[in-house]
């Protein structure tokens, strides 16, 4: 994917399919979740490029004030029940998604999908409150750290009834140093993340793609912020914890990565970590830090008594 700088300007196109509301199941957060889908590669894109810019995506919405946290992977089983279905998705061979049933099912309002060219992502975004969507053609670019193309969606975020305008976007345009090339690694290893997420506990873990990864984007956030997770989930805590703390010293706002060092913290049993790296996560997401260094003090002592047990 040549990716250079492009004059076009983003073009949203509004498409009301119909004027009713959904109902939401009791019991939903007062903020919407937001969950962006799989975006295939068609053209002369790289295979992985879409699934590189979905995980950039989904990183930026992790961190929206006016958000709840809600990360694909957390309701993929619900939407691809078997690894096969979600390879042929990312691959542009369906299935077909009936959103609005999907929606409502899963409490998730809005939805962002689409695909991606070599030089412009088309993007389509999803209302299920009111069955609206809106068709966005995006120009890429990767010199200024896709921070335009970041932009450019949160403008399209913005067309919503439901969101207001960001007063402080900061903390989701992180300046992302990843190439072409990077995105298509960073992709790759992710897609084999949600494969072996897929099959469950016990699968032994390919670590391949997440070393590849780093190693084609080394001074990405978003490398080391997913193959933190590859070494979480294969059982290697110590290279987990270096891993998410490099991806914050890249992005300070990385919530996903932030994560990752609560829980490497609460299964170590380390309350004091467990609760400061809590606390920063509820700070940067606009919820109560009390709250949240709480739930994780507890869930450490858990740990802890586990552990001596």
């Amino acid at each position: 994917m040549a990716v250079h700088r492009h004059q076009m300007k983003t073009e949203i196109y509004p498409i009301i399919t119909t004027e009713r509301r959904n109902r939401m199941p009791p019991g939903a957060s007062p903020r919407p979740k937001c969950i962006v889908l799989p975006l295939p590669t068609v053209g002369d894109a790289p295979d992985a490029a879409g699934l590189g810019l979905h995980f950039l995506l989904g990183n930026m919405m992790a961190a929206h004030p006016g958000l709840s946290e809600c990360w694909f992977g957390w309701r993929m089983p619900r939407i691809f029940h078997d690894p096969t279905q979600l390879i042929a998705f990312c691959n542009g061979n369906g299935p077909n998604l009936d959103l609005t049933r999907t929606a409502t099912d899963l409490g998730v309002r809005f939805w962002i999908r689409g695909e991606v060219d070599a030089g412009t992502a088309r993007l389509i975004f999803f209302d299920a409150d009111v069955a609206k969507e809106m068709v966005a053609t995006v120009p890429l670019e990767s010199a200024d750290g896709w921070v335009a193309f970041r932009k450019a969606v949160l403008d399209l975020l913005h067309y919503s009834d439901g969101l207001g305008r960001v007063t402080d976007p900061a903390p989701m345009l992180w300046v992302e140093r990843c190439s072409c090339k990077g995105l298509d690694a960073v992709g790759r290893a992710l897609l084999s993340f949600y494969v072996n997420s897929a099959k469950g506990t016990g699968t032994s873990w390919n670590i391949a793609p997440f070393l590849t990864a780093m190693a084609d984007a080394p001074e990405s956030f978003l490398a080391p912020a997913l193959a933190g997770w590859a070494w979480y989930k294969s059982g290697r805590r110590a290279e987990a914890i270096a891993a998410f703390q490099q991806a914050i010293t890249r992005n300070p706002a990385g919530v996903g990565s932030l994560a990752g060092l609560v829980q490497c913290a609460v299964a170590s049993g380390n309350a004091a970590a467990a609760a400061g790296w809590a606390r920063r996560k509820a700070i940067i997401r606009g919820e109560n830090p009390h709250s949240a260094v709480q739930r994780a003090r507890r869930k450490a002592a858990v740990s802890q008594q586990r552990n001596d047990s």
